[in-house]
């Protein structure tokens, strides 16, 4: 009878210390999340405001000093190649006369003028102002019966099917930006995202007024790729212009990357018995995912993003785990 009680509780305490051995490990053991590095296409680019503007816009003149006969067109008309804007009665110029060549005294040279007054004039043709290409009307500069100076334009006519964005891109972030790079345009008065191609790059740059004093700037122009319905001349725009695109970059994510009292960045990689390894690593470009690392992981490494308490040869239990660059 003894030795039955002594092997119950025997038993009893081997259980006990079981139980509390498995509930030291279990609680020892540190939840964690964690990423799986694998090689991901990355770009570096560049975000700037600006206006949205049509493509071309050109002043029209009238061939030669003249009269406006007649207005066919007014602001925000449609008009084709060649469409007649206007019809003018050339007229001679002001300042210049017949006479205005001769090197008369003052008292003839008012004489002569007052005899051509009453000659009898032949009234020139009229001509009509074409429209040099398709587009829309902005502005017409002229009345009926205004005199057109030919140096001055008559109406000013736009490409309506091209659109463009005029940038201020600061002086710090100008050397990035190239003709021909690939832009994507967003803004608060449009919901879809257009694209575009940077086309013109400013040789001088300027001073513009910001909050916080004044800002140098260069201006940069988007050429907009095909349609834009939603876009409207006059809209402010956001462009991020992509100065760089790369097939493979090892990224880890922002929260993954420590660094101690030196500065030396490292991360917990997880090792293959569980357990979290104090990993020194060098990080490059920053990215929308997270760090480029230019050192001290390789691909198909698993990084801890996020525990509490862990340190180096902490036993790890990974209750989440993703790829870098998945959802």
């Amino acid at each position: 009878m003894k030795r039955y009680l002594l092997l119950l509780l025997l038993t009893i305490f081997s259980l006990g210390t079981i139980f509390s051995l498995g509930r030291l490990w279990k609680e020892s053991v540190v939840p964690v999340s964690a990423v799986e590095l694998l090689p991901i296409p990355a770009e570096d680019s560049v975000v700037c405001s600006g206006k949205v503007e049509r493509t071309e816009t050109k002043n029209i003149y009238a061939p030669s000093a003249a009269i406006a006969k007649e207005i066919y067109v007014e602001p925000g008309d449609y008009v084709e190649k060649g469409d007649a804007i206007m019809v003018v009665s050339p007229v001679e110029s002001k300042g210049e006369s017949s006479t205005s060549s001769w090197n008369l005294p003052e008292q003839y040279q008012d004489a002569i003028e007052s005899y051509a007054a009453k000659q009898t004039v032949t009234e020139p043709e009229n001509t009509e102002v074409l429209a040099p290409f398709s587009g829309e009307i902005t502005s017409v500069l002229i009345q009926t019966q205004g005199y057109a100076d030919p140096q001055s334009p008559v109406a000013v006519i736009a490409d309506s099917a091209g659109l463009q964005v005029r940038l201020s891109v600061s002086e710090s972030q100008i050397s990035q930006i190239k003709e021909g790079q690939r832009a994507e345009i967003s803004g608060v008065g449009f919901d879809s995202i257009y694209y575009g191609t940077v086309s013109h790059i400013s040789g001088e740059a300027k001073q513009t007024a910001t909050l916080s004093g004044q800002e140098t700037v260069v201006e940069v122009i988007v050429q907009v790729d095909g349609e834009a319905p939603q876009m409207k001349p006059g809209f402010t725009a956001r462009a991020k212009i992509i100065t760089s695109e790369e097939e493979k970059v090892l990224i880890v994510p922002y929260e993954a990357v420590q660094a101690d009292e030196e500065g030396n960045e490292f991360v917990y990689r997880v090792s293959n018995s569980g357990t979290a390894v104090l990993t020194p690593v060098v990080t490059g470009r920053e990215f929308e995912e997270g760090f480029e690392i230019l050192d001290g992981l390789q691909q198909y490494d698993t990084v801890i993003e996020a525990g509490e308490g862990v340190r180096d040869g902490s036993r790890v239990i990974v209750q989440e785990s993703k790829a870098v660059g998945t959802q």
